[in-house]
């Protein structure tokens, strides 16, 4: 039997340097297996009685005399050190047949097919993490193909061989080094999506590694620089991540200009510059799609935007397999506007803050969208003018002028009660530079608004909008809301009538500015776009939802309800 005290301290000093867990927990278990049995017919037996172990990968690589071409390749490209190194590795060997191609006098080129046979980890045979996409050291992955049983075209012909930190397999071929999406089409300068990419491309300094050395007669540090490229599309849409499969598609010079035509006028920035790049922008990333996607047998694609992006009409003149997924080049795609701009929902509970937070409460509700709706605690009675429906359906004045609303503290926090004319909660959404409607559900669930003996309560809600990059709303010292983009004496208006749910549209409305008289409603605008939120100008968009009266006294302003805030684009008509 092995001495099981020597294994042991053999195995502690290589799970020591683990930095696979999976492999870690093998080698215990090995330990364990080979403390209690004193089998020797099989391979695991015979490296130990070798001592195997006690021998680096690079001494184990050169003993092989089917390895001794790997061995010279590590040699030239620098690597010996590395795999000398007190670490784990798994190393890809191919066998000495499979260098007759390669030029040994190319030292770049052997360095490149080195890095890409050589990873971080011990990953035996056995190890199902082997089948998985495997980094390597030059950082790109290799894939296993479970049908041919190949690591990107080469198989491995000789498993398992274990040195001291780590392992080889020995392969019949070189792996087939394959480029990533983004070095795909990196060589496309011709294709206008790919100039506005690379356009993209900032030098900034490297803080990490950039060392100081000094510093200058105004006491500031000097540094020896490190360059480093940042493009803030390949931060957001990252096509050189080795492990994430995408499907990318580009499109010929007349169908980006054709797309972006289209696209223009919804992305109007400050500058036409700046209109110019954003629209690009969304055209490039819009054709970026999760896993391997065999377009041709599809319609349509849903990109990673959600997006359906339409490819039945496409012609596909190139495609080309990638190390994380595949890119086609194609000549057009009509990507329908209501497709690429939806209705953006802005819950009611997601108010960012208020004219005094205290007041405002966030009520769990089984009919509201997210099972919550914003519930505003004002005044415990409220003075209205009642309206009812008249026999040809218009919209009459009830003869009985005011009624007494009675707040429940249950519904209403109690004594917590904000008498406060224009009371604000704010939202913010952003928007492009479209025309929207602005929907809404504002539910006045409380019983005591709509008994069976007297008409129900009419709710009256206002909403200001301050355009992007213009000045925010602010309440002056009047109680006046300012900056709306409408002006001081128009904004929107919702009406609800208590004890109904229902999505509503808002529409302007005229307010009174008259002195003591801040912003009561007076009538609605009698237009055909007066329901039309118009926006000039991508960005974030601040909305201010304010409560109203037909009344001045402090003691009766408005209560407010919010279960959303939907935008709804109005989009032209497309086939």
């Amino acid at each position: 039997m092995l001495n099981s005290n020597n294994i042991v301290n053999k195995m502690k000093k290589i799970i020591k340097n683990q930095k696979s867990k999976i492999g870690k927990y093998f080698l215990v278990g090995f330990t364990v297996a080979m403390i209690y049995t004193s089998c020797r017919d099989n391979q695991w037996d015979n490296r130990l009685s070798g001592n195997e172990f006690d021998v680096s990968l690079l001494d184990a690589i050169e003993a092989n005399p089917l390895c001794s071409r790997f061995h010279e390749a590590v040699v030239i490209a620098g690597y010996s050190d590395l795999l000398s190194q007190d670490n784990n590795f798994t190393v890809f060997v191919p066998s000495n047949d499979a260098w007759q191609t390669v030029d040994m006098n190319n030292v770049a080129a052997v360095r490149a097919i080195v890095a890409y046979h050589i990873a971080y980890g011990m990953f035996l045979s056995t190890n199902p993490a082997l089948r998985e996409p495997l980094q390597m050291s030059n950082t790109k992955v290799v894939n296993y193909n479970s049908e041919t049983q190949t690591f990107n075209g080469a198989k491995i012909t000789s498993a398992d061989h274990v040195a001291g930190n780590g392992v080889f397999h020995i392969t019949d071929g070189l792996m087939i080094m394959q480029n990533n999406i983004w070095e795909v089409i990196s060589a496309m300068t011709e294709l206008q999506q790919i100039q506005f990419i690379y356009s993209l491309n900032q030098e900034v300094m490297d803080m990490e590694r950039s060392v100081q050395t000094g510093v200058n007669r105004l006491g500031r540090p000097v540094y020896d620089t490190i360059w480093m490229n940042v493009n803030n599309f390949l931060k957001q849409i990252p096509l050189y991540d080795e492990k994430e499969e995408l499907t990318y598609i580009v499109l010929k010079n007349e169908g980006f200009d054709r797309l972006f035509d289209k696209y223009r006028s919804c992305f109007r920035g400050s500058t036409d510059m700046a209109t110019d790049s954003l629209t690009r922008f969304h055209i490039a990333q819009d054709f970026t799609f999760r896993g391997r996607i065999d377009i041709a047998q599809y319609d349509t694609i849903v990109n990673i935007f959600g997006v359906k992006v339409p490819v039945k009409d496409a012609i596909i003149e190139e495609s080309f397999e990638a190390s994380n997924g595949i890119v086609y080049v194609i000549d057009q795609s009509n990507v329908l506007l209501k497709e690429k701009f939806k209705p953006t929902l802005i819950e009611g509970e997601d108010y960012l803050r208020a004219d005094n937070s205290s007041f405002v409460f966030v009520r769990f509700k089984r009919w509201a969208s997210g099972e919550r709706d914003m519930f505003l605690s004002s005044s415990n009675r409220q003075t209205n003018t009642f309206h009812t429906i008249g026999t040809f359906g218009q919209d009459s004045i009830y003869t009985r002028a005011s009624k007494l609303f009675q707040v429940t503290s249950e519904e209403h926090g109690g004594n917590i009660r904000a008498n406060i004319q224009n009371f604000w909660i704010e939202y913010k959404s952003y928007v492009f530079s479209l025309d929207y409607e602005i929907h809404y559900v504002a539910y006045d669930d409380v019983l005591d608004h709509y008994d069976i003996n007297e008409p129900p309560l009419r709710l009256y809600q206002k909403l200001f909008v301050s355009m992007p990059d213009r000045p925010t709303l602010r309440k002056a010292t009047n109680n006046q809301i300012i900056n709306n983009y409408l002006g001081d004496d128009i904004c929107f208006v919702s009406q609800d009538t208590a004890g109904i749910h229902k999505e509503r549209i808002m529409r302007q409305w005229s307010l009174d500015i008259t002195a003591n008289r801040p912003q009561l409603i007076l009538e609605p605008i009698n237009s055909p776009t007066a329901n039309i939120l118009r926006v000039d100008r991508v960005g974030e968009l601040t909305m201010w939802l304010c409560n109203t009266a037909l009344s001045t006294t402090g003691s009766e302003q408005g209560m407010l309800f919010l279960d959303y805030i939907k935008l709804v684009p109005k989009l032209p008509e497309e086939d």
